[in-house]
């Protein structure tokens, strides 16, 4: 049988138990080995880390304005040549329908294509009919390394890139990867913003 004092005693460490356990476990889960965290990331794109300034300077639309991003989600497609090739002609149609997806936060979305070479009247067509709602850029070739230095090597066409609404580039998707991905991306971060 237990005298008084211990009974109190072990009832003083189980409470502060309480306390400090979930704490020390918290310690050793941030700080202990590497097998306590998770093998991998739950997204479908590639995440630009740090996220880096979509600057759109030297960017123009068609009627020679600037180009001014809102505070809306945008889906860029960047194309390097005068025409729109499959890959390119992909990322268009799997931008429109993954914006048409979103549903009820189709608003907070918007698409952008932006070409580093004059788009041809044939192409001008095919966007005006097919995306009516796809915002053209005009861009030099090499704009974005003058921009952001930092963002020399992520561009290439095929690729759909996302702007947030902050205008921060944070990820892009590589070419061919399924539209149901980038969806569950963009409709988790949307979510979440």
């Amino acid at each position: 049988m237990l005298t008084k004092l211990v009974k109190t005693r072990l009832y003083m460490v189980a409470v502060l138990g309480l306390f400090i356990g979930p704490l020390l476990l918290a310690m050793l889960l941030v700080w202990g080995p590497e097998s306590w965290r998770p093998a991998g990331m739950a997204n479908h794109g590639t995440l630009i880390n740090p996220p880096q300034p979509f600057n759109s300077v030297g960017l123009q639309a068609e009627d020679g304005s600037a180009i001014e991003l809102g505070d809306k989600w945008t889906l860029l497609v960047i194309n390097q040549s005068a025409q729109c090739a499959e890959a390119c002609r992909q990322a268009l149609y799997d931008t429109r329908q993954i914006r048409l997806a979103m549903g009820k936060d189709t608003w907070r979305v918007e698409r952008l294509y932006i070409s580093t070479e004059r788009v041809t009247p044939t192409l001008r067509k095919f966007l005006k009919e097919q995306h009516p709602e796809l915002s053209l850029a005009q861009a030099n070739p090499g704009w974005h390394a003058r921009t952001n230095p930092q963002l020399e090597n992520v561009f290439e066409s095929g690729r759909i890139y996302l702007v947030d609404s902050h205008g921060l580039l944070m990820m892009y998707f590589p070419a061919g990867l399924p539209a149901k991905g980038i969806l569950k991306d963009l409709q988790r971060l949307v979510k979440v913003a």
